[in-house]
């Protein structure tokens, strides 16, 4: 079976055809501000959000933490690391969904559940769309 990987022009064929990190139309990110320090804040919010993999992360909450209002969290998040929270977060946990599919024998929808996704549909669907094939083929593809 064929297929092609979403936004590149190589079939995915062997384990060295598949995406090694997430990318995809929807991760590319904004260049980040160089020219501005970021805020002491920022930096503690993103351990914070790295500190909590698989568990809901709300912009209210995240400002509440930092001090500062939503909205000036949410522009200067975008500023500073180039995609909103909401996308950052996804690709954390993708990431380390992609790393679980690679480490052992679970479920695939017990990978998506751990991840903080709502059900393996979700999973599914978002992984394809970053990595250009499906968890499933991804795992038989990688462990060849």
């Amino acid at each position: 079976m064929r297929r092609t990987v979403q936004g590149t022009r190589f079939p995915v064929r062997h384990r060295r055809d598949l995406p090694k990190t997430v990318a995809g139309p929807h991760f590319r990110a904004q260049p980040a501000d160089e020219t501005r320090a970021a805020p002491p804040w920022l930096e503690r919010l993103r351990v914070s959000i790295h500190d909590r993999p698989g568990r809901p992360i709300r912009v209210a909450e995240l400002a509440a933490e930092a001090g500062v209002h939503p909205a000036h969290l949410a522009r200067i998040f975008r500023r500073h690391h180039g995609c909103t929270v909401g996308t950052y977060v996804r690709r954390l946990r993708l990431e380390a969904a992609r790393a679980a599919l690679l480490d052992g024998d679970r479920t695939i929808s017990a990978i998506a559940l751990s991840n903080g996704f709502s059900d393996q549909a979700h999973f599914t669907r978002r992984f394809k769309e970053m990595m250009g094939v499906p968890p499933g083929e991804y795992r038989r593809l990688a462990t060849r």
